[in-house]
């Protein structure tokens, strides 16, 4: 910035705040005058009150007094605190709203007030306030005195003339003292106004002063900024002619009006193939280009720019194999004229035939790897030199239970047997550092494989694999099964005497061999459906879509058969806790809103957030909601509510989930909490599900001694309810008040 624009925007600044300051002195001289008439205004009406009080003695006549001199005395009050150095000008406020100013002007009178107080402008007026101030407290004396007089009695119009002619003659000197004020504050505003009228003539003489010298120093910056602008523009379509990108405009109908040289080298036309040519014309109507279509006409359409859009270009007269194709990579902003119109399009173009040629290549390779990865039976992790984690499947992660963060890209291994050894992974956790080192040389020197036997009772093969690079593989295959195979051998004479027992047991203890291969198949699916390891075709996308529902399908009918094993043998452990009940059925409607929301059903959680606390196990009755809800959502259709509330009897604390889908019969109502009714009654083919969910749920039930009961008919919908005893309903726990948002 020159000097003479830095003394143009002063000299600007300076006449704008001398203005606004002007403006704001009047107003506030204005806002005494008003702040002295309600002063006025009160005082007479208070000295009318005690007069009144003095002929009728009525005791609301004083206490009409009392209210009528708290506004003349409040102001008294914010003068004594501006009067004081020492005291906030804060603490002012509130007795000058009291004293009826406008609140909005309450920070302006106690700031002149406290600025300008000792002024030679403000003093008389200050001076006229304070006497006005020391009659009210002589009109007080008189009231104090009146009261007291008529209190004590006897009372006759003598002693009431004394009293009158007291009033009125302080009430007159306040008079006198008050016009004398308005005409000072009124004066102090005349002055002011005066001086800021001056002020801006000669504000507005400098300023205009000002703009003549600094027009005709613009006018000559512009002309050389002109003539720059000229030589920035050739210097620019030399570096576009000369650049890797070729750069494009278009009109305001996607025409184009100019192209760089660069485009002539790329394709070997001439400019004139493409000017004046809409960019729909280029890339034509094939399915290669249908994505870049999509999103390029959404972009013009909506004035709006676009980044690394490709499409492929074929050349006039070309085959339709690639080597008669050309595949640009565009990128545009829109270009607006001063007005704020739309002119077109400017960007850049570069050929990317090449680079796609390689990302293919590299897909393609990735997808052999992502193959390979997928059908490996074992876990496998990879380090680096350093021994860092570079890479880990999903079946690593469970073989060896491992927390998500563990399984983070850059990892140490040593954080990862540190973990291990803290949990009893290898034997007792003592010695951690040497159990360790000694664990992480084993995996850097990649001898023979062994086998360990994990707290759990899995049995995993570990190998070590060493990298030329100086990192390592480790490989590990749970012969759970197998080594389970070979001891059953042994125990068969015992095994075929407890067999009831032992399917049962079998179940309960084999959670983690059924859950392995449907982990692993959900875990590559969802390494597929992520993109991992780079982009795929959407029609691939959908296929591990579908492969990771039904995997998580099928693992949730495992985990209801292993949960209801469990319970028939006696070995499901309930924990007893103070459960929230509308805080459960929040959390499990907002976990199955998704479900919902794709079969158009509305969720409604009615439980009131003051209801009472149940004794149970907070994870089962999760399930159980969870379980209801999800069935109520299944058999409902489009537009239909699903509603979780409970009712609180003398007996009982009854909690239901109530939809209105199509119902059941007598028959098929009585058979539901049975295992697999479902499939047995062939309602699969409609409906998803094994049948499970309402037997697992009665169990739940029965477990904390409840009832569960359907009420349903045919086409009106079903109340799945849950009845537990009086002893498990617990008072309502106080509630923290809700955190706020951020």
């Amino acid at each position: 910035m020159t000097g003479l624009a830095a003394v143009f925007i002063v000299t600007l600044l300076v006449t704008v705040s001398f203005g606004l300051a002007g403006i704001w002195f009047v107003d506030v001289a204005r806002s005494y005058t008003s702040g002295a008439n309600y002063y006025s205004r009160y005082q007479k009406a208070a000295v009318l009150a005690l007069l009144r009080y003095g002929e009728s003695r009525d005791a609301a006549d004083f206490a009409a007094y009392r209210a009528d001199m708290a506004v003349p005395l409040a102001d008294r009050s914010a003068r004594l605190i501006l009067e004081d150095p020492d005291r906030p000008v804060r603490d002012s406020y509130a007795d000058l709203a009291a004293g009826l100013n406008h609140p909005g002007d309450v920070p302006g009178i106690a700031w002149v007030f406290r600025l300008f107080g000792d002024s030679a402008l403000l003093q008389p007026s200050v001076k006229s306030w304070s006497e006005s101030d020391a009659l009210l407290l002589e009109i007080e004396q008189v009231a104090a005195d009146m009261h007291e007089a008529i209190q004590e009695g006897p009372w006759n119009r003598e002693r009431n003339a004394v009293f009158t002619t007291r009033l009125l003659a302080i009430d007159a000197r306040m008079t006198e003292v008050q016009d004398r004020f308005a005409e000072q504050v009124n004066a102090i505003g005349r002055a002011v106004r005066h001086w800021f009228v001056l002020g801006l003539v000669v504000l507005g003489a400098l300023l205009a002063l000002m703009t003549l010298i600094y027009g005709k120093r613009l006018q000559r910056r512009l002309a050389g900024l002109e003539a720059e602008g000229l030589e920035r523009e050739a210097r620019f379509r030399d570096i576009a002619d000369m650049s890797a990108d070729w750069v494009w405009e278009t009109d305001r109908e996607d025409r184009f009006v100019y192209c760089s040289e660069r485009l002539l080298l790329v394709t070997g036309l001439p400019l004139s193939s493409f000017l004046g040519r809409k960019r729909a014309e280029l890339f034509g109507t094939g399915d290669e280009n249908a994505e870049f279509r999509r999103e390029y006409l959404a972009a013009i359409e909506s004035h709006s720019s676009y980044r690394d859009l490709e499409y492929t270009f074929r050349i006039p007269g070309s085959r339709s194999d690639r080597e008669g194709n050309i595949r640009f990579r565009i990128s545009g902003v829109p270009v607006f004229d001063r007005r704020g119109r739309f002119k077109g399009y400017r960007g850049t173009g570069r050929d990317v035939t090449r680079e796609v040629a390689i990302r293919r290549e590299i897909e393609e390779q990735r997808e052999l790897l992502e193959t390979v990865l997928l059908n490996l039976p074992q876990g496998l992790a990879v380090f680096d030199a350093e021994a860092r984690l570079r890479f880990c499947n999903s079946p690593f992660q469970q073989m060896v239970t491992l927390p998500d963060d563990l399984c983070r890209v850059g990892t140490a291994a040593a954080d990862i047997l540190s973990y291990l050894t803290e949990r009893g992974e290898y034997g007792p956790p003592a010695d951690v550092a040497a159990k360790v080192k000694e664990r992480l040389d084993w995996f850097r020197t990649g001898t023979d494989p062994y086998q360990h036997r994990r707290p759990n009772g899995v049995f995993l093969m570990v190998r070590s694999i060493r990298l030329p690079s100086g990192g390592f593989i480790v490989t590990f295959m749970d012969i759970t099964q197998q080594r389970s195979l070979e001891e059953g051998l042994v125990r068969a004479k015992e095994e075929a005497e407890l067999a009831n027992n032992a399917k049962s047991e079998f179940l309960a203890n084999m959670s983690h061999e059924l859950r392995t291969p449907l982990n692993a198949i959900i875990g590559f699916s969802q390494m597929i459906e992520q993109a991992m390891f780079g982009d795929l075709p959407p029609r691939y996308r959908n296929y591990a879509g579908d492969i990771r529902l039904s995997g998580e399908h099928l693992l949730s009918i495992i985990q209801d058969i292993l949960d209801l094993a469990r319970v028939e043998s006696g070995k499901l452990d309930f924990e007893q806790d103070h459960i929230d009940l509308h805080r459960i059925a929040g959390e499990c409607c907002t976990m199955l809103r998704p479900a919902a929301d794709r079969a158009q059903v509305r969720l409604v959680n009615a439980i009131p957030a003051t209801a009472p606390a149940l004794l149970a196990d907070e994870r089962r009755i999760r399930q159980i909601l969870i379980n209801l809800i999800g069935n109520a959502i299944k058999f409902s259709g489009p537009d239909r509510e699903v509603t979780v509330t409970i009712a609180e009897e003398a007996e009982a604390l009854t909690l239901s989930v109530v939809d209105h889908g199509v119902g059941m019969t007598q028959e098929e109502a009585r058979l539901a909490f049975e295992p697999f009714v479902q499939l047995k009654m062939g309602m699969a083919r409609k409906h998803e599900g094994a049948g499970l969910g309402l037997a697992l749920v009665r169990r739940f039930a029965e477990a904390f001694g409840a009832d569960a009961v359907i009420d349903s008919v045919p086409g009106d919908g079903t109340t799945v309810s849950i009845r537990f005893p009086r002893e498990r309903v617990q008072p309502a726990a106080p509630r923290a008040a809700p955190e706020e948002r951020r």
